[in-house]
């Protein structure tokens, strides 16, 4: 009677596996499975159109301009550095001599002078951590200065191999790689636009 029931369950094949998976274990396989399916359609678009195949990775690493533009941040940077040692040495001299007025002082004075000190050290803090943030906004200002330049000269030589789409390299797990543009597109970027100066951009408050 046991058998009867048992043989009768409809299961779906592999149904019983997931079944016995932990959640971990099944979040994991569905990951894969849909992984797999997203790499399926890539290929299937790939059969159907001419794809052409772009790494913008190598394109900025290997620009011209981009290396321009991580020379110009990394001088900024150094010379932030710089002013924050300066200006750490300034403020570790002052509390070092406010220090030692402590014992010439009122209680109420130097509780006084102890909180203008501490609100002069916040505000340096601040603005350290504001003109990091202000390098980092212009870096990627340029950067985008280099994409918008990039955009056209993608189409143009896509066009001229005759490719109807352009998808991301890093973004094929399989199926044909050889009809790939990066070189052609680095090339001719590093001929147009050689230097992008970056500029500080404004910060709002």
């Amino acid at each position: 009677m046991t058998r009867k029931k048992i043989s009768s369950l409809n299961l779906v094949p592999g149904s019983s596996m997931l079944f016995n998976m932990g959640k971990k274990t099944q979040t994991v396989f569905l990951a894969v499975f849909l992984l797999m399916t997203v790499s399926l359609q890539l290929a299937s678009a790939q059969s159907s159109q001419t794809v052409a195949l772009l790494d913008l990775g190598k394109v900025l690493a290997d620009s011209l301009a981009m290396k321009s533009v991580n020379l110009q941040v990394k001088e900024m940077e150094q010379k932030l550095r710089a002013e924050g040692v300066e200006g750490k040495n300034r403020l570790k001299q002052e509390q070092e001599e406010l220090t030692q007025q402590r014992v010439i002082l009122s209680p109420a004075i130097f509780d006084q002078k102890k909180k203008a000190f501490n609100a002069k050290a916040s505000e340096f803090r601040k603005k350290m951590q504001s003109m990091l943030k202000q390098i980092a906004l212009s870096r990627s200002a340029a950067v985008n200065k280099i994409e918008k330049k990039m955009e056209p000269i993608v189409s143009k030589i896509a066009k001229s191999v005759g490719a109807t789409m352009i998808i991301e390299k890093k973004q094929i797990l399989f199926g044909e790689k050889s009809l790939e543009i990066t070189q052609q597109v680095i090339s001719e970027l590093n001929a147009t636009l050689k230097d992008v100066p970056v500029t500080l951009v404004p910060m709002t408050r």
